[in-house]
């Protein structure tokens, strides 16, 4: 579905919820596609997360549960409104810079 990611995450970090430091990559060396899944194995609690984009966008989802029923998330588009807003300013600069070379 359309609202789903269209993002590539190249980097996703997991802490425990109040911590002041992250905890390893979880997908060192690896690229998260948009559409494609990955199991972390974590213990069933409450968690801040990091992820980071392919262009070094940085955003923070906090008080994301990883229990039970809810141990599977999906990264929407929403979930990363940093995403988005960075894409929309390399567009708007792109076409920026097109109309620019072309004047």
């Amino acid at each position: 579905s359309s609202d789903l990611s269209d993002f590539q995450i190249t980097e996703i970090y997991l802490t425990d919820v109040g911590s002041s430091t992250w905890g390893p990559n979880l997908i060192s060396g690896d690229t998260l596609n948009p559409g494609e899944t990955l199991r972390l194995d974590v213990d069933c609690s409450t968690y801040d997360a990091k992820l980071i984009d392919e262009t070094g966008v940085s955003c923070e989802v906090d008080n994301l549960d990883l229990c039970l029923n809810d141990s599977l998330w999906v990264i929407h588009n929403d979930t990363c409104t940093a995403f988005r807003e960075a894409a929309k300013a390399r567009a708007e600069a792109a076409k920026a810079a097109a109309q620019k070379s072309a004047q």
